[in-house]
């Protein structure tokens, strides 16, 4: 299973469209013999475009703070996408997976999380749940993805104590300030490359091969 999922990883490593990756992912569970499934998401990022494309297989949605507009929201699915995709892996054969892309901004916030970090419980049985973990997000610091992560830990930590029945995994990520020169010279020697490889690849046409082939007056 570790190495055949490798193998599909390193296939789609730098492919935009996540969906087949995720289908093969699901295939995979299903040829496996074991009858388990799991949860996942995959997020592909192009820098230049500023663009966000994911697949979602019945992961919890990532948290998203919008730095332009200081407020934080679901990074999730359109409404239409859910009614045909979002199984988790392994679970039915043949599900299809759809793909979202969606403009993220310079200093925009992700995070990530297991099931483990809202399903946590304190002393008296109470559930943490999605939205008590937006409620943490929002009083947090978001100076940095090291900041944000921490207080959300260490807010974790006291409301359950010392109880602790699942994995907890949890990962901030940011969009990086690029100035808009880098981007510009990006966007310039994609576009001056492309022209290159046209000119290259163009065929000449019939006046340009005659004179080629002709020696001018003025040679002759």
């Amino acid at each position: 299973m570790t190495q055949a999922l490798h193998k599909l990883m390193h296939k789609n490593i730098n492919t935009w469209d996540q969906s087949d990756f995720m289908r093969g992912v699901n295939e995979m569970f299903g040829q496996s013999g074991n009858p388990k499934y799991a949860t996942a998401i995959v997020l592909s990022f192009h820098r230049v475009m500023g663009r966000l494309a994911f697949s979602n297989a019945g992961q919890l949605p990532p948290l998203w703070y919008h730095s332009a507009q200081r407020a934080w929201g679901w990074l999730e699915e359109g409404t239409e996408a859910k009614k045909v995709s979002g199984l988790p892996v392994g679970l039915i054969p043949g599900t299809e997976y759809s793909q979202t892309v969606v403009a993220l901004k310079p200093s925009d916030l992700l995070v990530l999380y297991t099931d483990g970090i809202t399903e946590a419980r304190n002393e008296t049985g109470q559930e943490l749940g999605r939205e008590q973990l937006l409620e943490w997000a929002r009083q947090a610091p978001v100076d940095s993805p090291r900041a944000l992560g921490e207080d959300l830990f260490q807010r974790l930590q006291l409301f359950r104590c010392k109880i602790r029945n699942d994995d907890e995994t949890l990962l901030v990520l940011q969009r990086e300030e690029e100035s808009r020169l880098f981007m510009l010279g990006e966007v310039a020697n994609s576009y001056t490359f492309s022209r290159l490889l046209r000119s290259k690849n163009r065929k000449p046409t019939k006046n340009q091969q005659h004179d080629a082939s002709t020696p001018s007056p003025e040679n002759s």
